[in-house]
């Protein structure tokens, strides 16, 4: 018996046991011991595809002060929220979650001269913490 694994829309949907290669009108079975479930198939080569990475919406304030101190910048933000705007200062020192696509958020990034994909980075490495 041979390991077949079914083809669909160039996703591995199924691995099959055959004694031979099966054949399944409108159906693409390939021989392999080594591709698994949800691998791609393209040009008779199958890869695994690379999870893409998702910046959480949301931190908790600890997070954020933790992964800021860890990255050498929470002083910086500190002094940056006391030279702010008013509404800056409430939203960054409530006890609420700090939301990535909120406006103070981008303007404390600016202030300490952070571009998107590193404040991205920043929620990515808090959401981790706990």
């Amino acid at each position: 018996m041979a390991r077949y694994m079914r083809i669909e829309a160039g996703v591995v949907t199924n691995a099959e046991e055959w004694p031979t290669q099966p054949v399944v009108q409108g159906v693409t079975y390939v021989q392999s011991d080594t591709a698994k479930l949800y691998d791609l198939y393209a040009n008779g080569v199958f890869t695994t595809p690379v999870p893409a990475v998702v910046v959480p919406a949301s931190i908790s304030k600890l997070q954020a002060q933790l992964q800021l101190q860890a990255s050498g910048l929470l002083t910086a933000v500190n002094a940056a929220v006391a030279a702010a705007d008013p509404v800056t200062q409430i939203y960054y020192n409530s006890p609420e979650d700090l939301h990535r696509n909120h406006p103070v958020v981008a303007t404390l990034g600016a202030a300490l001269g952070l571009n998107s994909a590193q404040i991205d980075a920043l929620f990515i490495a808090a959401s981790k913490l706990s």
